[in-house]
């Protein structure tokens, strides 16, 4: 985000809370939110007001954002069908567990561990085993 972005973000915040903008405050939230999409900063500013009656702060702003991110996220896992032999595929059309986007972005949602101390969707055996 761009420090003409935060000035918009915080234009919006103001119109919930009635905040005063000056130059350091825009210069202040930009130093704790640069790394940030605004599209998704935008809509934490948002539904922080629809929650929350805080006073928002950036932290704020931080933690929705992920959540909304999170949820994009979860929203682009790639579908999974089984083939004859029974192996899961990705959209791709490998073995789920030889496709490296898939398996990744899997284990973004998921982040379990398997028995054999692999991230399960890296083990063959317990992929299969799951995803049957």
């Amino acid at each position: 985000m761009n420090l003409e972005q935060t000035s918009e973000l915080l234009i919006v915040a103001s119109a919930y809370d009635h905040r005063k903008l000056t130059g350091e405050t825009i210069t202040a939230w930009h130093d704790a939110l640069k790394d940030l999409e605004y599209e998704y900063a935008l809509e934490a500013v948002k539904m922080h007001f629809k929650i929350s009656t805080e006073y928002l702060m950036p932290k704020h702003v931080r933690g929705n954002a992920k959540t909304i991110a999170n949820d994009q996220k979860a929203r682009d896992i790639p579908m999974l069908e089984k083939r004859a032999t029974g192996q899961p595929t990705c959209r791709h059309g490998d073995k789920l567990t030889k496709c490296e986007t898939c398996c990744t972005q899997l284990m973004l949602i998921d982040g379990t561990q398997c028995q054999h101390e692999y991230n399960a969707i890296n083990c063959t055996t317990c992929t299969e085993r799951i995803y049957k």
